[in-house]
């Protein structure tokens, strides 16, 4: 069968029928996101923060505490 395409112009038809060779250029690895970190305040004014929890946020920047609620149940 290789006869039979060689006579025909196999080798034509081989070379017509390969892929490039990919260009391997090197790629940067993407940048790595910096993440900023809020206090308490100022993640209760930022705009779309309910009402009811930017209260809670600026109670508790002003107690510089994350506890912001406690209750004894006995």
């Amino acid at each position: 069968m290789l006869e039979i395409l060689e006579q025909l112009g196999g080798s034509l038809i081989i070379q017509e029928n390969l892929f490039p060779v990919p260009n391997h250029k090197r790629f940067s690895p993407p940048e790595k996101k910096v993440w900023k970190f809020l206090g308490f305040g100022a993640q209760g004014e930022l705009p779309g923060t309910h009402p009811l929890a930017s209260k809670f946020l600026m109670l508790m920047q002003k107690k510089e505490t994350n506890l912001y609620l406690s209750a004894d149940v006995s």
